[in-house]
């Protein structure tokens, strides 16, 4: 006789256990394809249903019109050199070989789309393929540091130490036939490989920043710029390089202003007669400018010497004015140097040699 003890609660929890087992099972078998007259090999089977797939690298990520690409296959997991490769470029066999992981070609124009398609035959028969397609983009760049040139100059102003510069972006995406307004797009601004979160954003076109308080090095600002859907992208960089501060000097005539032809040259003198008086215009270049200054020599010191003595300052301080004494001959040695008012990294010392004949 049966003397133990009913709960239903055991029995129901038991009995869910086997359904759960019954359910699970047969979602097994019959989620497996069926074989007629071939023995089931599921580790087989499962490896033909979901092959690992690759993918494809360009170099440089975005490229722009007729630029030199260079696209490869990356992330696979076979033997990639005893795979047959073929490579298809809008729609046409470009290259095939035996691992050819590798395709060089060159961006068509200007909103054109580059449709790219690969395709690996594997050794053991297995197929692998991967597609991209991109549109053709660019970026423009137009930059102006806030340092000082003579009116009549007509070169770039070049950052010096510790200055400001603007960076303007003129980015060319085109949709629809159409190039999207630089307001509707997303910028993502760089310096120096430092991504800046507060420059960057929707509709910001500019970016500035400070160089460093050192000469000669260069300072590479990157642009990642998308649409709103981010499926039409650009990438660019432009490099900024640091220069010296830089005086020049010229003859100044009473009449016609200053010579402008030819600047004074250190290392051969300039010839004077004894007894004539002549004045020389120093022209600073790429000293910060001052917020709210218009007249950039309020923000400079001039600091002139003749054979070592200071001479008396007078305005315009960039003018010296010199005379040879009667009877007098020998070389005479000009120096100058100039400092920034507020920015005191910022200075230039040159000279040059008169000759009184």
């Amino acid at each position: 006789m049966y003397t133990g003890y009913y709960s239903p609660a055991r029995n129901n929890s038991m009995f869910k256990k086997y359904l759960n087992l019954i359910i699970t099972v047969g979602f097994v078998f019959f989620s497996l394809p069926l074989l007629a007259g071939a023995e089931l090999d599921l580790e087989s089977l499962l490896k033909n249903a979901s092959p690992e797939t690759f993918f494809i690298e360009l170099v440089p990520e975005t490229p722009g019109p007729s630029q030199n690409v260079y696209a490869r296959i990356n992330g696979f997991s076979f033997d990639i050199d005893r795979a047959e490769v073929v490579w298809n470029h809008n729609g046409k066999v470009a290259a095939k070989g035996l691992g050819l992981r590798e395709y060089r070609f060159q961006a068509g124009k200007l909103g054109g789309r580059e449709n790219l398609r690969v395709e690996a035959l594997a050794n053991g028969g297995q197929k692998y393929s991967a597609s991209l397609s991109f549109v053709v983009s660019d970026i423009d760049f137009l930059w102006r540091a806030a340092t000082s040139r003579p009116d009549w100059y007509q070169g770039k102003t070049l950052p010096s130490l510790r200055s400001n510069v603007i960076v303007t972006a003129f980015p060319h995406l085109m949709s629809g036939g159409r190039e999207i307004a630089g307001s509707e797009l997303i910028y993502r601004w760089s310096l120096d490989g430092d991504f800046k979160q507060k420059s960057s954003g929707a509709g910001k076109q500019n970016f500035s920043f400070q160089t460093r308080p050192a000469s000669d090095v260069e300072h590479a600002v990157e642009l990642q710029v998308s649409n709103l859907n981010g499926n039409i992208a650009a990438q660019k960089t432009v490099i900024i390089p640091v220069k010296d501060t830089l005086v020049l000097f010229y003859e100044e005539h009473p009449l016609e202003g200053p010579r402008m032809n030819f600047a004074l040259d250190p290392f051969s003198p300039f010839a004077i007669l004894s007894g004539e008086a002549k004045m020389f215009k120093a022209e600073p270049f790429f000293f910060s400018l001052i917020p709210g200054q218009s007249d950039l020599k309020l923000g400079l010191n001039y600091n002139w010497t003749v054979d070592g003595q200071p001479t008396e300052k007078t305005a315009p301080f960039n003018i010296l004015n010199l005379s040879a004494a009667a009877g007098a001959q020998g070389l005479v040695s000009v120096d100058l140097l100039i400092k920034h008012a507020v920015n005191i990294l910022q200075q230039a010392r040159a000279g040059f040699q008169i000759n009184v004949q």
